[in-house]
């Protein structure tokens, strides 16, 4: 039972501007931001940004999803695979982000580098202004225990940020 609900969850896409949303003929809905609207509250997301390679995508996802599936933990991420986020960056997101607190990018340079590395970024500050929201590599095979670690306030993200490797990159304790 518990690897049918990871399969569901490794397969859950955010597909539509519009969730939740009856956007249909004839609906008057007023909306302020569809991409804003998209990302779900309170939650870490794992966020694709890069829609050039599917089979790295796919590498990367499988790589993370491995450590949820070995160590029999709740899946702690909400996977997002929508073209409306295509080449959005950190930056773009904390325009758009209110309470979100991690958020781990599947960007371009997470798909072209062999090792796959996730660009981590903490908004546990609950979208208040800042200059820049705090961020680092991670390999895919880090986020689970970073996500589970941070979202149970057993480690900081400074800890994992001031643990990486001269390239920036987090490989591990």
């Amino acid at each position: 039972m518990t690897r049918v609900i990871r399969a569901a969850l490794t397969a859950l896409v955010i597909v539509s501007a519009t969730v939740g949303c009856d956007d249909g003929p004839g609906a008057n809905v007023v909306h302020d931001n569809p991409v804003k609207r998209m990302l779900p509250e309170g939650e870490s997301l794992l966020l694709r940004t890069d829609f050039n390679d599917d089979t790295a995508w796919r590498e990367t996802l499988d790589a993370v999803n491995r450590f949820y599936e070995s160590e029999d933990v709740e899946y702690g991420l909400t996977v997002i695979d929508t073209p409306d986020f295509r080449e959005v960056t950190a930056g773009d997101l904390e325009k758009l982000l209110t309470s979100q607190y991690y958020i781990y990018i599947i960007d371009e340079q997470t798909i072209r580098d062999p090792e796959h590395p996730i660009l981590a970024v903490d908004n546990s500050g609950g979208g208040e202004p800042a200059a820049g929201l705090p961020t680092f590599r991670i390999l895919p095979r880090e986020v689970g225990p970073a996500e589970v670690n941070l979202t149970l306030a057993n480690m900081d993200f400074e800890d994992f940020a001031s643990a990486v490797d001269a390239d920036g990159v987090f490989r591990g304790f």
